[in-house]
């Protein structure tokens, strides 16, 4: 925090010395930190105030010294110095932004899926409300129980407002039920080995212990004939649980010798004002200068309490990588295939599941630089899916 306070320099140090040039630097007492080497490269961060302590020992060891980027608030100061309309702009926008916040400017309705939203609408601009009215002058009781008089089909109105968007949720009367009575099979939602099953309604059509595969049979949609059951099969909507261990394989690989990049830290930032979709100001330069970066996107809605305008600021920041070789043991290549692996599997698992380690292979491949795993993860879960028949099929 000190260094951001008082300003720090990321600086570039170029030569066949590197390694000594930060060797005196630290023997004279220097501050560098963040310290990133490369071939005949290094990077480093430096206070403003002891770079210029770096200048004879560059002399001194034949390297070359370059700032590439300054960092911290008296150079952030300097720049909105420079750019006091933007500033005065910028200041502008938001002083409108929280006047407008003040107002209720959209009205969005919820779960009016049989009387539609402008149904909805019309009845709650009888009572008033409509786009432009100040939040204040708002009575969310007095509005729902006005909704709910003005509309019979209305079995119950909450109102909440965010940022400048006035929110009316109803729920309808006479809503139809969720569980459908038309005939349905169970059947497997993926391949498993069968643990145990539930019939409430239907026949079972496997056993504990059989393997099953996606889409096959469980439990049939049918009632038998019987004492208490018609003289002859009727389908039925089948009802049950079916439990299974499933397994999930991820494969990963590792080369005992790779590529890999580290970043410099040198970045360039762009900055972008987005309104309703259209780029209406940008800070940072749009080009990058560095031979090979990665990009990281960041987007930040207003807050819902200030406004509900589609306003975005787009923060897009580029980071120089350098590209280093990498050798590594047998052992530690395995290791590192093996987390690969286990992220692959991790990633097919369905929310919420736990699950259980059961293999780890190594897989042989013709590249006796490469090591390749398998990772094999094992969940217990109920797999069965409904399958609505039409009729007796």
């Amino acid at each position: 925090m000190r260094h951001f306070r008082v300003g720090y320099l990321i600086v570039s140090v170029r030569g066949p010395a590197t390694e000594k040039f930060i060797n005196l630097a630290s023997s004279q007492g220097i501050s560098l930190w963040d310290i990133r080497r490369g071939p005949d490269v290094a990077f480093l961060r430096v206070d403003v105030d002891s770079f210029f302590a770096l200048r004879p020992l560059s002399k001194k060891t034949g390297c070359r010294l370059r700032i590439e980027h300054k960092t911290g608030l008296p150079f952030l100061f300097s720049r909105l110095r420079r750019r006091r309309g933007l500033v005065f702009g910028l200041a502008l926008f938001v002083s409108a932004l929280y006047f407008f916040s003040s107002f209720v400017l959209f009205i969005g309705v919820e779960g009016a899926e049989t009387l539609g939203r402008e149904r909805i609408l019309a009845v709650a601009e009888k009572t008033g409300v409509r786009p432009g009215i100040l939040k204040a002058r708002l009575d969310k009781e007095r509005l729902a129980k006005e909704l709910m008089l003005l509309e019979p089909e209305i079995a119950w109105v909450g109102i909440r407002v965010e940022g400048t968007l006035l929110v009316i949720e109803v729920v309808e009367k006479n809503r139809p039920p969720a569980d459908s009575a038309r005939p349905a099979h169970i059947v497997a939602a993926k391949d498993g080995l069968v643990t145990d099953l539930l019939v409430v309604t239907g026949e079972p059509k496997v056993r504990p212990g059989e393997t099953v595969r996606s889409g096959q049979l469980l439990i049939e949609g049918v009632l038998l004939p019987g004492e208490m059951s018609p003289a002859v099969p009727s389908p039925v909507r089948a009802r049950g649980e079916v439990w299974a261990r499933v397994w999930y394989a991820g494969y990963g690989e590792a080369a005992m010798q790779e590529s890999v990049k580290t970043k410099t830290g040198r970045r360039s930032v762009l900055w972008s004002l987005v309104v309703d979709g259209k780029r209406v100001l940008q800070i940072g330069r749009e080009q990058v200068r560095f031979s090979d970066f990665a990009v990281e996107t960041r987007k930040q809605r207003l807050p819902e309490r200030i406004v509900r305008f589609p306003v975005e600021i787009i923060t897009i920041q580029r980071y120089e990588l350098l590209s280093e070789k990498r050798v590594l043991t047998y052992e530690q290549a395995l290791e590192l295939a093996a987390e690969r692996a286990r992220a692959e599997a991790v990633r097919q698992l369905p929310a919420g599941l736990e699950s259980k380690s059961v293999g780890l292979r190594e897989v042989t491949t013709e590249n006796a630089s490469l090591v390749r795993v398998r990772y094999v993860l094992e969940t217990l879960e109920n797999i069965a899916a409904v399958k609505e028949t039409a009729g007796g099929d």
